[in-house]
């Protein structure tokens, strides 16, 4: 029986890769789009999470790296200027948000039902919780959990362990639901946990092994449609 519900915060709830896209847009003389995805992707995913896990957190060190590659001098001066900028676009995910129509209702569903409601995100997980909450005037989350509040990274299948032991639900009584392959679904369904990818950008992966999500939609519409029948 399913007893909780973990919900991502970042382009599941919130449409996170547009606020930073439209505060980098400009930065180094490059595009936002561009400049966001080689953070993201190049640098975050491929260098840190491969050979510098444990400077995770460290967003100084992500800028050095991103302007080596970007074959620009790591200088005081533009790392300062790209720190801000991030600042300040992660601070807008909860001051200033940008929510996917489908994630109040989604939530509000959620809620009726009598789920344990858990928010598991990268960092700043209560103010992402309290953003939400204040924004539709409604407490929906039991708990919020981050990276930086569990001390593992979403893609360490620990990261799952742990908010299992603290919520007190068996991996069989509880689904995660994520946009995200690496963090929200293979840790989880690792162990034990079933897992909703919520595709909306109709994006292609090539899963490996047992790491294809139980379930696959475009929205949380459909994830709730999924819900029922779990």
């Amino acid at each position: 029986m399913l007893k909780s519900v973990l919900v991502d915060f970042d382009n599941t709830l919130h449409d996170t890769d547009r606020k930073f896209i439209e505060k980098l847009n400009g930065l180094f003389g490059m595009d936002g789009k561009t400049l966001y995805e080689i953070y993201l992707f190049k640098i975050h995913r491929e260098l840190i999470h491969k050979q510098f896990l444990n400077k995770h957190w460290d967003l100084r060190f992500h800028c050095k790296l991103l302007l080596s590659f970007l074959n620009k001098d790591p200088n005081e001066c533009l790392i300062n200027e790209f720190l801000t900028k991030f600042k300040q676009a992660e601070e807008e995910c909860w001051s200033n948000p940008i929510y996917f129509e489908d994630a109040i209702p989604f939530l509000d569903s959620l809620k009726s039902k009598g789920y344990k409601i858990c928010l598991s995100t990268g960092i700043n997980a209560k103010k992402k919780a309290q953003g939400i909450e204040r924004f539709a005037s409604k407490k929906y989350f039991d708990y919020a959990f981050g990276e930086d509040q569990i001390s593992y990274s979403k893609t360490d299948p620990n990261f799952y362990k742990r908010i299992l032991e603290i919520i007190k639900v068996s991996p069989n009584e509880a689904v995660s639901i994520g946009d995200t392959i690496t963090h929200d679904i293979i840790p989880a369904k690792s162990i034990g946990i079933k897992t909703i990818w919520v595709n909306r950008k109709n994006a292609r992966f090539d899963f490996e092994n047992n790491a294809k999500p139980d379930f696959e939609v475009k929205n949380l519409y459909e994830a709730l449609e999924v819900l029922k029948n779990l």
